[in-house]
This record gives structure tokens, sequence and C-alpha cells, in this order.
């Protein structure tokens, strides 16, 4: 999952800077700032589905952990 992210970043970060030229290229032309705020808007919502998704992974084994830490911390021959 990290590096899917992280190329995502890369295009991005490809895509914004063709943008921006484009609208220094043409600063009268609207359609290249609605591009590049849409560009922005999607990257945002990328980033966001993701932290959710880390939130839940980490909620997870911490939960896994947090069940087991007797488990964890006496290993099974002082365990039983």
């Amino acid at each position: 999952m990290a590096t899917q992210y992280l190329d995502k970043m890369d295009s991005y970060d490809k895509q914004r800077v063709r943008l921006s030229k484009a609208c220094i290229r043409h600063p009268n032309v609207e359609d290249c700032g609605r591009a590049l705020s849409d560009l922005n808007h999607g990257q945002f919502i990328q980033m966001r589905e993701a932290i959710i998704q880390l939130r839940n992974q980490y909620a997870t084994m911490y939960h896994i952990v947090a069940n087991n830490w007797q488990m964890i911390t006496q290993p099974r021959a002082n365990y039983i």
C-alpha cells in the first residue's frame, strides 16, 4: 500500500507541475485554474482515504496486541 501511494504522489507532482506551467503560460484561461483546483481536491480525497485506511489498520493491530498482551509478555512455557 505504501509504495502504491508514493507512486501516486509522484504522478500527482508531475501533473501539478504540468498544470502549473500551463496556468502560467495562459493566465487568462480559467480552465487551467479549475483543473489545478480539481487535481488538488482529488489528491486531498486520496490522502484522506489513505490516512483512514492507515488508522483502521493500526486500530486492528492495537486490538490484537491488547487482547493477546499476556501471551506476548509471558511465552507459552510460562503462561500455563
